[in-house]
């Protein structure tokens, strides 16, 4: 990464922190999803800029699904809410998200 890029992520990760840091799986995997998103070379394999401040991104369905799996039943401490109603808009299953 460069440095205007490790910005970006420290800032991303800096929103998610307090609703991720209770589940160390959910925690590791949404690291490892915006570290990707936000560095990775190949970026254009599963990122499409589809508009100003609109971008689509094309990740596995076995990727999806373990990132669901282990933050969907990760609490947020402050308002006893699920993770997932924060980070996945509400998502019931990982094809929501």
């Amino acid at each position: 990464c460069i440095s205007e890029q490790v910005q970006t992520l420290q800032i991303s990760l800096s929103q998610a922190e307090s609703i991720i840091s209770p589940c160390p799986a959910c925690h590791n995997n949404i690291h490892s999803f915006f570290c990707s998103f936000t560095c990775s070379p190949n970026q254009a394999n599963f990122l499409n800029v589809t508009a100003t401040k609109s971008v689509d991104f094309d990740v596995t369905e076995q990727f999806s699904q373990g990132i669901y799996d282990s933050c969907k039943d990760t609490k947020f401490s402050a308002s006893n809410e699920y993770a997932m109603d924060f980070i996945g808009g509400g998502a019931k299953n990982y094809s929501a998200l």
